[in-house]
Parts: C-alpha cells; sequence; structure tokens
C-alpha cells in the first residue's frame, strides 16, 4: 500500500513535505492533512500544535487553525479525566500526553504508538478515541503526527452486547439451578404439587425472561445506540423483589446464604423497562451473593420516595468492601474475581443512568455491610436523550 503524498519514507524514517505549504495563512487548513481521513494535528517537539486538518478543527468545535496553534492539546480539549484503556501500557502513556502534554519518553516515536484513550470531559460526558502518535521529519526537523479517531459509538455498542452476554449468562445459571433442583425432587419421589408447580413455573418465567433478553439484544445489534430507547411498561416494585427472592432460591441454598425481603417493604406501581430493570436488580443480587459468607443474611427492599416521585430498592448484605474496590467499582471489567469479568456493576450502572434515568449509590462500612440503592422515576420517558 502507497503512503500518501504528504507522506514518504526516507533514509531517516518517514519524512514530511512541508514547504508547499509553508506560505499558508494559519487560518488555512492544511490541505496535506486534509488528504488523511481522521482528525490530524502536526505538532512540535514540544508537543504543541502547528498544524491541523478540516477533521480536526470539526472535533473541536474550531473555525480556523489559529484557534488551536500554539498550544498543547490539553490546553484545547477541556477534559476533567483521561485515562488509557485497562491494560494498555500505551494507551495510559497517550493519556498521559494528551491530558498533560508531557511527551512519552523510553518508547521508539520514529516506530510510532498507537492505543486507545478514554474522555471523561466536565459534563461527565465519556468519549473513547483511538490515537497514534509518530515522530516524523520537516525540513530535517523532528515533528510528530498525531491522529485521532472518535470511536465512542462502536465501542458502547460493543459494551451493550458484552453486557447482554453476562447477563444472559445469569439467567442461564438460574434455568440450570432451578431444574437441578426440579431433577432432584422427582427423584427423590417428592409428589407435592405445589412444590413442583414452584419449579415448573419458576424455570417457565426465567426462559421468558431469556426471550425478552434476546428479543432486546437484536434491537441493539439492528440500531443506532444513539436512537435507541427503553420499552416501559407498568412495574409493582414489590413482585419485582418477590420475583428475584424465588429467582435465586436455588443459588441460595448453594452458597448457603438467605434471601429475605424486609418487613418494611412497600409496594409501588410505577412506569420503567422491566427487562432493564430485572437484568439490574438481577446482578445486585448476585454480586451480593456472591461477596457473602455461609450464614449470612441478604436483604432486599423496596420503597416510594416521599413527595419526590421516585421509586427505590435496596439490596444489603454484612460484607464490606475495601476502600480500592470501592474506588474502581463501577469502570467496566474491573472485578476482583477475575480479569475478563467486572461487567456486573458496570451493567448496573450503565443500564440504570443511561436507559432507566436512575441513579445508584452504595455504602459500604465495616460495622454495617454493604447496601446499594437503585432509584428510579415514577414515569419513565420513552425516548433516550443522544
Amino acid at each position: 500500500m502507497s503512503l500518501p503524498p504528504v507522506l514518504t519514507r526516507g533514509a531517516t524514517g518517514i519524512e514530511f513535505f512541508s514547504n508547499p505549504a509553508a506560505s499558508l495563512s494559519l487560518n488555512t487548513p492544511d490541505p496535506y492533512l486534509n488528504g488523511l481521513p481522521d482528525p490530524v494535528f502536526l505538532l512540535g517537539p514540544d508537543g504543541r500544535v502547528i498544524r491541523a486538518n478540516t477533521r480536526a478543527l470539526a472535533w473541536l468545535n474550531k473555525n480556523s487553525v489559529s484557534q488551536v496553534e500554539g498550544y498543547h492539546l490539553h490546553e484545547i480539549i477541556q477534559a476533567g479525566d483521561w485515562q488509557g484503556a485497562i491494560g494498555s501500557i500505551e494507551g495510559k502513556l497517550l493519556s498521559r500526553f494528551l491530558g498533560s502534554g508531557i511527551l512519552p519518553r523510553n518508547v521508539n516515536l520514529h516506530l510510532g504508538i498507537h492505543g486507545e484513550c478514554e474522555l471523561t470531559n466536565f459534563q461527565d460526558q465519556r468519549f473513547v478515541i483511538k490515537v497514534a502518535l509518530k515522530k516524523i521529519f520537516s525540513d530535517e526537523q523532528p515533528q510528530l503526527l498525531l491522529s485521532i479517531q472518535d470511536i465512542t459509538e462502536s465501542k458502547q455498542k460493543e459494551l451493550l452486547q458484552n453486557l447482554f452476554m453476562h447477563d444472559l449468562a445469569n439467567r442461564v445459571t438460574e434455568v440450570i439451578a432451578n431444574s437441578e433442583l426440579l431433577s432432584q425432587f422427582t427423584k427423590n419421589g417428592e409428589n407435592d404439587p405445589e412444590k413442583l408447580d414452584r419449579w415448573t413455573e419458576n424455570i417457565k418465567m426465567i426462559s421468558k425472561e431469556l426471550g425478552l433478553e434476546v428479543s432486546a439484544q437484536q434491537t441493539v445489534a439492528a440500531l443506532d445506540i444513539k436512537n435507541m430507547s427503553a420499552q416501559p411498561s407498568d412495574v409493582h416494585s414489590l413482585e419485582e423483589i418477590e420475583k428475584l427472592a424465588t429467582h435465586f432460591y436455588p443459588v441460595e441454598k448453594n452458597y448457603d446464604v438467605k434471601l429475605r425481603i424486609c418487613d418494611t417493604s412497600k409496594d409501588c406501581t410505577f412506569s420503567t423497562d422491566p427487562v432493564l430493570l430485572r437484568r439490574v436488580l438481577t446482578n445486585l443480587v448476585k454480586n451480593a451473593i456472591e461477596a457473602s459468607k455461609p450464614g449470612d443474611l441478604i436483604t432486599l427492599g423496596c420503597t416510594q420516595s416521599k413527595g419526590l416521585g421516585h421509586v427505590e430498592f435496596w439490596i444489603h448484605n454484612p460484607a464490606y468492601m475495601e476502600e480500592e474496590i470501592q474506588t474502581h467499582l463501577f469502570k467496566p471489567y474491573f472485578s476482583t474475581k477475575h480479569s475478563t469479568r467486572g461487567l456486573g456493576t458496570y451493567s448496573i450502572k450503565f443500564l440504570t443512568e443511561y436507559f432507566l434515568k436512575g441513579t445508584v449509590k452504595f455504602e459500604s462500612t465495616e460495622k454495617e455491610g454493604t447496601c446499594f440503592r437503585v432509584t428510579y422515576p415514577i414515569s419513565l420517558q420513552t425516548k433516550l436523550s443522544a
């Protein structure tokens, strides 16, 4: 594959022919950089912007090169936080460079480095960008070519698909556990019709929810994430936590813990997406069970906030979370159990805030244990904000 006209390979690596653009006005984007498909910046050896293409100016919401020339990118991009992709050394180096202007050291910039970075702005909006940084030469002076690709939407869609697979595995586990209990029940020769109906109805209910999960995932695969919407219907809060207690009865027995619905729980009818709500509550209970010790009591509850038009669910377990875990709890793929896990708590936050327009909070102390609270509006608007 041949290099773009702006670049050629020489004895000293990649050389940048900038002479044709030497007389350009600072208000004019570089026509040679405009031949590249992504936002591209030409930086000086100190990391300050010399030139930019039209896509870079549009990405920064700027009208002319003079608005960016001479600045470090962190002075232009007003961000609250920069982070490299988990497990990526190059991503961390690039995030540090973009967030502070400090150039990566002890790396071969002639070969170039590339990685993914996460940017959170002061409006708490999260973006994921793919960044490449390479040393080039212009008039025999070392300079840097920086390209940026916004991959936020594709990453969000990928994450939604991973969340679906994570939560689908939870449902499958419930089906298997209930089936095993039903099999054990029949093998023991028991003939209590009430117990038999309990297991068969439970399996039917979870299987139906599995079908709804698959249907929801088909929507994710077919639609632009910005145009996705929740599917609200009337939900009874107390009924939801009673279903949870029933679904997790086999898991409860396996872990030797006890689930109990709080006596002070108040039923509330509200409008929300029942499939997504059950995914959130299922993850909360599953995490509470896995964090508990044999003999522990896990408490579930719900109530309606007075005068605020919200319904609140809570799940309490006596286990304490260390402060380090609390700090990273809602980050995707962070887990105390396995490096490939950690989507459960992120799923709780993402589905609650993005789709269900609610909030999630938790408290954890050595004396009181851990309590998660999720709060949702009584009436959910169908259309999601972009």
